[in-house]
């Protein structure tokens, strides 16, 4: 039986990594080791751990907030297990998802095997939504994912498990100095041609908190910039990559249009709106797309919440 590392970075989240841990201890599969990794939180996080008592569970602390990727990293150097697997520590599991995506892996002999999520607004007892139909993705089966899909549909935050082995050997980690680390996690496994399939069942639980890195990052069109302009250095001179790139500027160039008008509203500066709109002609059909959408997740939101 093969051994699973699951990986928990944490930061300031005592009210949920308890609950974190004990999806992971719910599972079927009970060939586990649990990394937590308390990445120099300021509250309660580091007693919250240590009040769950499983000889399966490791911990380590690290001394200042270094970043999720960075843990995610200290948690793989640690671990030994022949498959791993993330959790955020705001997150959880249904109880059978280890279980299948490994039955998955070895029926497809995958070296990556990811599944739909659940989307929950923190404080809510029902999801709105999946990732991949909010994402307008209608995948039906099992769904050979490529580098291209993963882009074209955006669809960076799939938490699969993935081949330790296959880490090893491609020298693959988290890169500790960027955001949006997950997409570009899954790129450069991508992009050394593995088979990476995505089951359409959603058995990962993922909480939008206000105020968390996902929710306040995804937002900000700097950050995705940052991440494009990232992207064209290291991969110049792929070319089969070079739309791929391109369509995560026109991303990035939309984020940072959506922030500008928000924050000019917010304010109530309406010039500064009307200018944003007639100085960027080009991004109205971009912005009319996301006005859509945002009112669509509204209505989701709220139908979910009755």
């Amino acid at each position: 039986m093969e051994l699973v590392s699951v990986i928990i970075p944490a930061y300031n989240a005592e009210l949920y990594v308890g609950n974190a841990i004990e999806s992971v201890l719910a599972q079927t599969y009970h060939h586990l080791e649990i990394i937590v990794v308390d990445d120099g939180s300021t509250d309660d996080t580091w007693e919250s751990i240590r009040a769950i008592h499983d000889s399966r569970i490791q911990m380590t602390k690290n001394e200042g907030n270094h970043g999720p990727a960075a843990a995610r990293n200290c948690g793989m150097k640690a671990c030994h297990g022949d498959w791993v697997a993330f959790l955020d520590s705001d997150d959880w599991w249904h109880p059978m998802r280890i279980e299948k995506l490994l039955a998955l892996a070895y029926r497809t002999s995958a070296h990556l095997v990811a599944d739909d999520l659940w989307l929950i607004e923190n404080g809510r007892e029902r999801p709105w939504t999946t990732y991949l139909k909010d994402a307008g993705v209608a995948w039906r089966d099992t769904h050979l994912l490529t580098c291209h899909e993963l882009a074209s549909n955006d669809l960076g935050m799939l938490k699969p498990i993935v081949q330790r082995l296959f880490l090893i050997q491609n020298e693959i980690q988290y890169l500790e100095s960027m955001r949006h680390e997950d997409f570009i996690f899954l790129l450069d496994c991508l992009q050394k041609n593995p088979l990476m399939v995505v089951t359409p069942e959603p058995l990962y639980f993922y909480r939008n908190r206000r105020g968390s890195l996902s929710a306040s990052v995804a937002t900000t069109g700097a950050k995705w910039l940052e991440t494009v302009e990232y992207l064209e250095k290291r991969y110049s001179l792929r070319e089969d990559l070079a739309d791929i790139i391109r369509y995560y500027r026109k991303l990035a160039e939309q984020a940072l249009f959506v922030g500008q008008v928000r924050s000019h509203i917010e304010q109530r500066q309406w010039t500064g709106v009307t200018n944003a709109f007639f100085s960027q002609r080009e991004m109205w059909p971009l912005f009319g797309n996301w006005l859509i959408r945002a009112a669509k997740r509204k209505i989701q939101k709220t139908r979910a919440s009755i």
